[in-house]
């Protein structure tokens, strides 16, 4: 059994409120970020590194018990904005509202996406029309419209990261509809760079393996969830289940300006399990 990328998603508890990095050291001083679903797994791994490193911003998603307790972590930094990233009035609100409150916007990182809900999963044989346009909304019209929306209010040289999946280079069963979204936000950076250039905003996409998080338990039997991570680690050539924290580093390098000579590309974030495939 193999989950890829951000499939995995999971609910944060509560916990104690983060502390920012030494002033000196923050690579996103005086930045404005949205993060689409930072309010839960790799995106709220997104969203802690940011506000360590010194950015503000808005987290979106649309579970309010969790944007709730995420953006208790994240101070008076950050503000939860409850939205569907398939709404197009929703995400126009997303990014009206973040640009009254803080006056501009500087990055824009488009992390929503995986498992839609009520779309079954498999193959080209069996994923009719209903599941299809389910899996498509949410894991490439969304990301398309998010851009769309937030590029009337972003500053010129700021910067778009798309959050893809190793599982655009790796066939795997039963993703094939969700492999062929990831592998269009590659195209997509490269495109929307070229269309972007004289306003020096850069689109660029980290593209994560399997991600360690609580929703295994939402998709594996109780007893098994070990099992299951244990086998997935047989594919990882690093060795381990990949950590929020892993794409968040990644995702803060794309927004500061240490990226700035970088567009149209991607970072995969996978352990080597793309790239070193006689390892699998």
């Amino acid at each position: 059994m193999y989950f890829a990328s951000n499939l995995l998603v999971h609910f944060n508890r509560p916990a104690v409120v983060l502390s920012p990095l030494n002033f000196k050291t923050m690579r996103l001083k005086n930045k404005v970020a949205v993060i689409t679903g930072g309010n839960s797994g790799i995106g709220f791994g997104i969203a802690k590194e940011f506000f360590m490193e010194g950015a503000v911003g808005s987290i979106v998603g649309r579970a309010q018990e969790t944007l709730d307790s995420s953006v208790k972590q994240l101070g008076n930094n950050f503000i939860a904005i409850q939205a569907d990233v398939t709404s197009l009035e929703d995400l126009e609100r997303v990014f009206k509202e973040t640009f009254e409150k803080f006056g501009k916007i500087d990055i824009v990182v488009a992390n929503a996406g995986g498992a839609a809900t009520g779309a079954k999963l498999g193959s080209v044989a069996e994923i009719g029309e209903s599941d299809y346009d389910k899996t498509m909304d949410l894991n490439l019209k969304s990301v398309y419209f998010t851009i769309h929306k937030a590029l009337p209010y972003m500053n010129d040289g700021g910067s778009v990261v798309m959050i893809g999946s190793n599982a655009a280079h790796i066939g795997l069963p039963a993703l094939s509809l969700y492999g062929g979204a990831k592998a269009a936000l590659i195209a997509w950076a490269r495109g929307f760079s070229l269309d972007l250039l004289e306003r020096k905003i850069r689109f660029n996409v980290v593209s994560p393996a399997a991600i360690d998080t609580p929703v295994f338990e939402k998709f594996v039997e109780p007893g098994q969830v070990e099992a299951v991570k244990n086998q997935l680690v047989q594919g990882i050539p690093a060795g381990r289940i990949g950590q929020p924290r892993d794409i968040a580093n990644a995702v803060v390098f794309l927004g500061s300006d240490e990226s700035s000579f970088m567009l149209g590309t991607e970072i995969l974030v996978d352990g080597g399990s793309v790239n070193l495939q006689p390892f699998r």
